[in-house]
């Protein structure tokens, strides 16, 4: 049976199916989106835990180096814990530096929010388009049709798309 030998009910069925199925797997990619996006936000905020913890430890060996020093005047004690301090405070701030780069690039499902404004102006524009008087049957025929038509490859698209 082609698609204009259906009745305006089952073309209308046949594309509520498709708004279902879209909001599915518009739900899906959204779900992949927010799990990619946390993945990330997770890592840059154990690289900062990790820079907070060398940090506090570089605290620690700068301040018995400095009372080292000011003990002994001489070199070889305090010298050794204040080059084990610098190396721990320069990789503290090479550690942080990159978690808050990594933190800065999280951000929010863009592309699920672009396709679902998107599919939410298809709706409309399929069941609002003008009809006149004269063959509106017609008309909510030809746009539930074409609905049917957009929504399958709509649903393909969106598959697609969360395979990334």
């Amino acid at each position: 049976m082609a698609p204009t030998d259906r009745s305006i009910g089952q073309l209308v069925a046949d594309a509520l199916d498709d708004v279902r199925a879209i909001i599915d797997h518009e739900k899906a990619l959204a779900k992949a989106e927010i799990t990619k996006a946390a993945k990330a936000g997770g890592i840059g905020a154990g690289l900062l835990a990790a820079a907070l913890s060398l940090l506090g430890l570089a605290v620690v060996y700068l301040l018995v180096a400095a009372a080292e020093g000011m003990v002994a005047g001489g070199m070889e004690r305090w010298g050794a814990y204040l080059l084990v301090g610098g190396v721990l405070l320069v990789l503290g701030l090479v550690l942080a530096g990159v978690g808050a780069l990594m933190l800065k690039r999280v951000q929010g499902p863009k592309r699920t929010l672009a396709q679902g404004k998107g599919t939410v102006e298809d709706v409309k524009e399929a069941f609002t388009s003008d009809h006149g008087t004269d063959g509106q049957d017609q008309h909510g025929r030809d746009a539930a049709v074409q609905m049917a038509k957009t929504g399958a490859s709509t649903v393909a698209g969106t598959r697609a798309a969360g395979r990334d």
